[in-house]
């Protein structure tokens, strides 16, 4: 994150059960939120070190929003087929 200089990173399929954080060895915070009962789905924000110090809390909404407090983002998770493709759009042949 810090050679893209990005300080917030949001994913999708976590897959991990219940809500909450976990700090990384390089000071980064790791947010999570999924189901209760079975690990599928979830989604997670990976905030830098400078970013983890503006943020007061975090709600989980479900498994697919969280909502923070202090400075105020929003993250959605929106997740796209890729593997839905039309033959005008066939991978090119290499020669």
């Amino acid at each position: 994150m810090r050679r893209i200089k990005w300080n917030i990173l949001g994913m999708c399929e976590v897959r991990w059960k219940g809500e909450g954080y976990v700090n990384t060895v390089n000071g980064n915070r790791f947010y999570y939120a999924g189901k209760d009962d079975v690990a599928q789905s979830g989604i997670g924000v990976l905030v830098t070190a400078s970013m983890k110090q503006h943020t007061k809390s975090f709600l989980p909404v479900s498994a697919r929003q969280i909502n923070n407090y202090q400075i105020k983002w929003k993250i959605i998770k929106h997740q796209y087929n890729t593997n839905i493709r039309t033959e005008s759009r066939q991978p090119r042949q290499r020669s």
